[in-house]
């Protein structure tokens, strides 16, 4: 079925990233705006985004509310994520996503790798205005609900349908970016092989993993050497409500990567470094 969400796109606001300020915390908030959310965990939501150095506002909980229609509306006639309770929304999804936001840059390029139904890349859009976003899924259906949400948003994404792999070599990207992110893409071993050519010489690449990052991390040791890498910071979250752990994971790049990677399309997942 072909992905149509002109309807809802269309029945509300436009919200636009660059309105956003994120030097004061708005006190006339809502609770309610966190839809789902009893009064005591949207207050916990609140505070705790404001511990990140976001200042929560009302525009910004529209487009989170709105992102929310739309990865249901999406969800519903393709895969893109299994995790869809209210408390699922905003604590896994957003919050989780959020964590990256005090490592990004202050300017320049950003790329989110595999983004599949928009996590990372829709919340770190909506609360970083000075970076621009490019997003790489090689799924077409996916990509086509990135472009369409990204519109509907009002954040400037630029989507790519097309491997990490191949990206890797393109001259236009490679080794363009100050900051790479990921989520649940793949195994350490097999991400840095995707995400780090892509990476400017002395960038970060942030990814999101889970308690089990330790043993990816004494995997990884060959990649790391290899690609000219090395753990910069590691720092785990526990995440309000859901208590779940999320690792932080920023890997900085030490120098080019070599020219012999990434390799073909599928041979880093099937022979990871």
């Amino acid at each position: 079925m072909a992905m149509n969400m002109s309807v809802l796109a269309q029945a509300l606001p436009d919200y636009k990233a660059s309105t956003f300020n994120m030097t004061t915390f708005d006190p006339g908030i809502s609770p309610k705006s966190l839809r789902g959310l009893d009064e005591a965990q949207a207050q916990l939501w609140l505070k705790t985004v404001n511990a990140m150095g976001i200042a929560p506002q009302q525009t910004m909980l529209d487009a989170f509310e709105l992102y929310y229609q739309l990865l249901e509306a999406g969800n519903a006639q393709m895969n893109l994520t299994r995790l869809t309770s209210p408390e699922e929304f905003w604590f896994k999804h957003m919050l989780d996503a959020l964590l990256l936001y005090p490592k990004l840059p202050k300017a320049g390029l950003a790329l989110d790798l595999g983004s599949g139904g928009g996590v990372p890349l829709f919340p770190l859009a909506q609360v970083s205005a000075p970076l621009h976003w490019h997003s790489i899924e090689s799924t077409q259906k996916k990509a086509t609900f990135l472009q369409t949400s990204a519109a509907a948003l009002g954040v400037p994404v630029q989507v790519f349908a097309m491997r990490a792999e191949d990206a890797g070599r393109d001259a236009g990207m490679r080794e363009q970016y100050d900051v790479v992110t990921a989520r649940a893409v793949a195994s350490l071993p097999v991400l840095l092989e995707l995400a780090t050519p892509l990476l400017k010489p002395g960038g970060c690449a942030l990814f999101l993993k889970g308690p089990g990052v330790q043993q990816e991390l004494e995997q990884a040791q060959t990649a790391l050497a290899e690609l000219n890498c090395k753990v910069k910071h590691r720092e785990t979250h526990t995440i309000p409500v859901l208590d779940s752990k999320s690792v932080v994971l920023c890997i900085q790049k030490l120098a080019n990567t070599p020219k012999i990677y990434p390799r073909k399309p599928g041979i880093p997942a099937k022979k990871p470094l």
